[in-house]
């Protein structure tokens, strides 16, 4: 069993990308520039309001594929993430 972990896999992304190609050697801090430059680390302003309404439209996305994921279609979720059933519940669809 192999275990890498996702920091290391994405130094060594970076390196091959942008060490490599130079042939450049650089120290950690140096590092930290490659990472502002590239299009995986983006640097933005916002408020702390539409930081938390961003958060929240995510929830609820990430919310609604593990319902569809987990065969749950009955029921909806709604912007208060109250879950509510689409129709009569079976006995069945009650347990699950």
């Amino acid at each position: 069993r192999i275990s890498i972990s996702y920091y290391f896999l994405l130094k060594k992304f970076f390196l091959k990308k942008n060490l490599l190609s130079k042939r450049i050697f650089l120290k950690k801090n140096n590092l930290l520039k490659i990472f502002k430059e590239s299009k995986f680390f983006l640097n933005f302003e916002t408020t702390w309001i539409e930081g938390g309404i961003k958060i929240c439209k995510e929830c609820h996305m990430m919310l609604l594929l593990l319902l569809g994921r987990k065969n749950l279609s009955f029921l909806n979720l709604d912007f208060n993430f109250n879950l509510k059933p689409s129709k009569t519940l079976t006995t069945k669809e009650r347990k699950k």
